[in-house]
């Protein structure tokens, strides 16, 4: 009897270890800012924004992204060179510890590619993000207007919405 008890509290010992891990490798990813950009009607890709803050001790990647919405989600770099802008495809997306990596327009983002519908402002649309020591997180991400009154000069345009 001694021994089973000694074995159901090593057990239960080791379950409160791994599950405390995975809640403070999990909590010390935050997102935020998120949101994606409407498309237009027979736009087959789309792209989702967002702020990603490691308040960890140790450097976290983003190595995968999905979502329903989307045949392939893939994470993405802007890059000027001689005046040119490209896309470039990334293997993961590093967040350094104590640091944040903003995904924004001409820099980082995660492109939506073969879209199964337009992306509608108002909607929002579920993104997982997978993370090699966080795991996955699942978010539901607004879809903004492309065009948006400036805030600064009160006409209307294009409204970069880095938040």
């Amino acid at each position: 009897m001694k021994r089973r008890v000694m074995k159901l509290l090593a057990s239960c010992a080791m379950f409160l270890c791994i599950h405390s891990w995975a809640a403070e490798s999990t909590s010390s990813i935050m997102i935020s800012g998120a949101y994606a950009r409407e498309t237009v009607p027979g736009q087959e890709v789309g792209a989702v924004y967002m702020t990603i803050e490691n308040k960890g001790d140790q450097p976290e990647r983003l190595v995968r992204a999905s979502s329903p919405i989307a045949d392939d989600v893939m994470l993405h770099s802007t890059r000027m060179a001689q005046g040119m802008s490209s896309m470039q495809h990334m293997p993961t997306i590093e967040i350094p510890a104590h640091g944040k990596v903003e995904l924004k327009p001409g820099s980082y983002h995660l492109m939506l590619d073969n879209l199964h519908q337009p992306l509608k402002a108002g909607d929002s649309i579920a993104v997982n993000l997978d993370f090699r020591h966080a795991g996955t997180m699942h978010l539901q991400v607004p879809v903004k207007a492309l065009m948006t009154m400036d805030e600064n000069t009160g006409h209307d345009g294009m409204n970069m919405m880095m938040h």
